[in-house]
């Protein structure tokens, strides 16, 4: 079983063909890089499989449904490339940044879980503005 699925998707923003035809499968339990120059339609497929645009046409399944209805029932997720900390606020540990969004999951993993799976367990008590990007973005992950 595959967990995205693009079949012959096209995707054009005016004159600009940004996908036309991209086909692909991702596996499920794999782990996937999209690779190419500016403009070859990386963040658009990305975009289109997360269910954030529509395609103009072709087949798009994720986990086995619609992107918009896997993002919905919260089946998928996605961290940005980059981490401005924006919406963060400076004063707030990342310790207690963590505990206060596992409060926002029905069915989150156990605090431990959390800090090990992100490797955060020496910045627990670090101040969010003073994190390195890569342990920004691993405070993302978290």
């Amino acid at each position: 079983m595959y967990s995205v699925t693009f079949d012959n998707v096209r995707k054009s923003f005016g004159s600009v063909h940004a996908l036309d035809s991209a086909s692909f499968n991702i596996t499920r339990g794999s782990c996937t890089a999209i690779l190419g120059p500016n403009g070859a339609g990386k963040s658009t497929s990305i975009n289109i499989m997360l269910g954030i645009l529509k395609s103009d046409g072709g087949e798009v399944e994720v986990l086995g449904t619609t992107p918009h209805e896997a993002m919905a029932k919260g089946r998928v997720g996605a961290m940005i490339q980059s981490n401005s900390g924006v919406g963060v606020p400076a004063q707030i540990r990342v310790g207690e940044l963590i505990s206060v969004m596992r409060k926002l999951y029905p069915r989150p993993l156990s605090y431990k879980e959390v800090i090990e799976l992100s490797a955060l367990e020496d910045l627990e008590a670090r101040r969010t503005d003073r994190l390195s990007g890569g342990e920004a973005q691993r405070l993302s992950f978290a």
